[in-house]
């Protein structure tokens, strides 16, 4: 039971991280551009939604309706300032640009944000565990990671089933081509980011209330970017598999080693799977291997 108890706390956290590495991946998919600022990213996420709940005393519904809009404003604002003139250059300029991004958010968080506390307020209904036989579930974490499978499900349909998901997939594909045949590249690089945002606003506070709110929540950019390798940079289904994966594995080695290794033996976990996969399928799992005619 205890080995049970474990696994479905994994699969929760796990669900919460595959919501959050999906951001990055939209953000791959539509541009080839890899967001090194995606833990701040969450972070300033989760501290709007915060903010508007915990300091202005805004519902929990407005302060979530604040967050994205926030969010959408900020990567309008990314958008227009730096990564329009990035389109077209090599990789190497979004490296360095995200991560001087990431750096300035990191940097400013402090003096945008005041304290926010700890958790946001909730009935206290939620804080009573729920027994399944033997097994003590919380039900705000099982709430937060069903909140997160919705989430992933209905974003997932969006980008592989309407018409703006298609023009961004084409973006990615060929920028050149897409601007060819009309497709507002600069516009959907906003939608990208700004659903990237909407998956960091949700992602971020179900991480906050589960676990608490605070600048550190920039570290889970640390922890995004292996599942996204291991997964693969591209693929949907490859976020949520490595998500969930590393969510259990962590758990389970946390609730096992702990008390030969110490506290914090899960955090190497994602490390060490992420590098046995790159040794075994440098693209991933489910990644596609991209292969040129020369």
């Amino acid at each position: 039971m205890f080995y049970l108890e474990l696994f479905i706390n994994g699969i929760i956290t796990g669900s919460i991280y595959a919501l959050i590495a999906l951001g990055f991946v939209l953000i791959y998919k539509a541009s080839k551009m890899a967001n090194f600022a995606h833990g701040e990213y969450v972070t300033y996420a989760a501290l709007f939604v915060a903010t508007a709940r915990n300091v202005w005393g805004w519902s929990l519904i407005a302060s979530l309706a604040f967050g994205v809009v926030a969010m959408a404003a900020l990567a309008v604002a990314i958008n227009v300032l730096l990564l329009r003139f990035i389109i077209g250059r090599p990789a190497i300029t979004a490296i360095m640009v995200t991560l001087g991004l990431g750096g300035f958010l990191q940097g400013t968080a402090k003096f945008v944000f005041p304290e926010v506390g700890i958790k946001l307020p909730m009935p206290e209904a939620l804080e009573a565990p729920i027994f399944l036989g033997e097994i003590m579930v919380s039900p705000l974490e099982l709430g937060a990671g069903l909140i997160a499978c919705v989430t992933i499900a209905a974003m997932s349909l969006f980008f592989l089933r309407s018409r703006t998901g298609l023009a961004l997939r084409a973006i990615a594909d060929d920028q050149q081509a897409a601007m060819g045949m009309g497709i507002a590249v600069q516009r959907h690089f906003i939608i990208a980011w700004a659903l990237a945002g909407l998956a960091a606003v949700i992602g971020g506070t179900l991480w906050g209330q589960v676990f608490g709110f605070g600048f550190s929540l920039g570290l889970l950019g640390l922890k995004v970017f292996p599942i996204v390798i291991i997964g693969g940079l591209e693929s949907i289904v490859g976020v949520i598999v490595g998500g969930l994966s590393i969510g259990v594995l962590e758990r389970l080695a946390a609730g096992t080693m702990e008390s030969i290794i110490g506290s914090g033996s899960g955090n190497f976990i994602p490390y060490i799977v992420m590098i046995i996969v790159l040794m075994i399928r440098p693209y991933g799992i489910f990644g596609v291997p991209d292969v040129q005619r020369v």
